[in-house]
């Protein structure tokens, strides 16, 4: 083979490769999507299918919060003024770890 075969040969390889390159960044890029838009911090996510759940302190205290991947809604778990932290969730159960007594406990 020549030279200017194989600088032509190395061209089009380097070619489909950046054009990989390129379309698998832009596929992570579409798939990546922010969940959380509230200006408080988000803390703990865990998620189980298209359920996905975290703590946040946005009303003064820490709460459990549940975003649906497949409808695109939040929804507010907790609602006692003590703090809710440290979720997890499986299947349809969410459990977190409770001060409303006092002392941490685990509720469901």
């Amino acid at each position: 083979m020549s030279r200017k075969h194989n600088y032509k040969r190395l061209r089009r390889i380097l070619i489909a490769t950046t054009l990989i390159i390129i379309l698998i960044a832009q596929t992570m890029q579409a798939n990546e999507i922010q969940i959380t838009t509230d200006s408080s911090n988000q803390f703990s996510p865990a998620i189980y299918g298209d359920k996905i759940v975290w703590y946040d302190n946005r009303n003064g205290n820490d709460d459990i919060y549940m975003y649906d991947l497949k409808t695109n809604t939040e929804k507010r778990i907790t609602t006692d003024s003590s703090s809710q932290r440290y979720p997890a969730i499986y299947g349809d159960k969410i459990v977190w770890q409770d001060y409303r007594n006092g002392n941490h406990d685990i509720y469901s």
